[in-house]
């Protein structure tokens, strides 16, 4: 028996045959929820907004930050070519890579649920390791390297060219993924944002070219996010799986999800437990196979 618990997605399987506390688990959790965007709000209106986003955390998602931080990170110590990551099999011939971007929690280790639901999939999944920060010039070369290494493996392996690569982004991984959308030739990252520059260049030479889609995963996109995109005619590809009870991304409007696109799609989930949804994993590997 697995009953979907919604946002306390992430606590032990034993908790899960009891339906009574799951309903009044998740009616407490809805409460606190709200509890927490006042105080988040507090300390938004005297200008300590993140520090109210980190006592907001600490206090909604306690099971799902222990999870994240330290029990997976023993549950899958073995190097991730144990748990079948980080290499093609003969069934993934000519379907897309997927590469896993982490936040700020920095290892795939955190996202190995997602990670075996997209190979049940039929796809091969690949890991990076990222840095514990805002996106950087660094961070975004980091990946398009990346990106490459894997389309190489792919030809060594297949002997034949690779698909483009598709990511699958979380948190703050998501930001470090969209700016690896763009060259490096017509575009810059300034203090964690992307500054486009070149307006005479098509939309063409500014998207990288062997990036498919970007699924993020607990980060929305708003209007700015998708008019980047638009420039370099890249909304098409991309697709938002949004945590509902989300302390730490209640700042930023859900632009893709209110304009009714089909490439959004909300879940009961909090900001790390989305992470161990598995309505989330499905909606991933829907937008994947699109």
């Amino acid at each position: 028996m697995n009953i979907k618990i919604g946002p306390t997605a992430g606590i032990t399987d034993s908790f899960r045959e009891f339906k009574p506390l799951k309903i009044v688990y998740n009616r407490i959790y809805k409460l606190f929820f709200r509890a927490n965007e006042l105080m988040v709000k507090a300390f938004d209106a005297i200008r300590l907004r993140p520090l109210g986003k980190l006592f907001g955390t600490l206090l909604l998602e306690p099971h799902t930050l222990a999870r994240a931080g330290f029990y997976e990170h023993i549950r899958f110590r073995k190097s991730s070519k144990s748990y079948g990551l980080d290499q093609f099999k003969p069934e993934h011939k000519g379907k897309a890579p997927v590469l896993i971007i982490p936040g700020l929690v920095g290892s795939w280790r955190y996202l190995n649920d997602l990670e075996q639901r997209i190979m049940e999939s039929g796809r091969a999944v690949f890991t990076i390791e990222m840095p514990k920060s805002i996106p950087t010039d660094e961070s975004r070369k980091h990946i398009q390297q990346r990106v490459e290494e894997i389309r190489q493996q792919y030809l060594e392996t297949f002997k034949e060219e690779s698909p483009k690569v598709d990511l699958v982004a979380h948190s703050m991984g998501s930001n470090h993924a969209l700016c690896a959308m763009f060259t490096e030739e017509t575009s810059h990252i300034s203090k964690g944002d992307l500054v486009l520059h070149r307006h005479s260049l098509t939309p063409e030479d500014r998207a990288y070219p062997n990036i498919g889609k970007l699924v993020t995963v607990a980060l929305q996109s708003d209007a700015m996010d998708l008019r980047s995109l638009e420039i370099a005619d890249s909304v098409n590809r991309l697709y938002n799986v949004i945590a509902k009870y989300d302390i730490l991304m209640g700042h930023k409007k859900k632009t893709l999800l209110e304009r009714g696109s089909d490439h959004a799609v909300e879940t009961d989930s909090g900001h790390i437990g989305i992470v161990y949804d598995k309505k989330a994993h499905e909606a991933v590997v829907n937008f994947l196979d699109r």
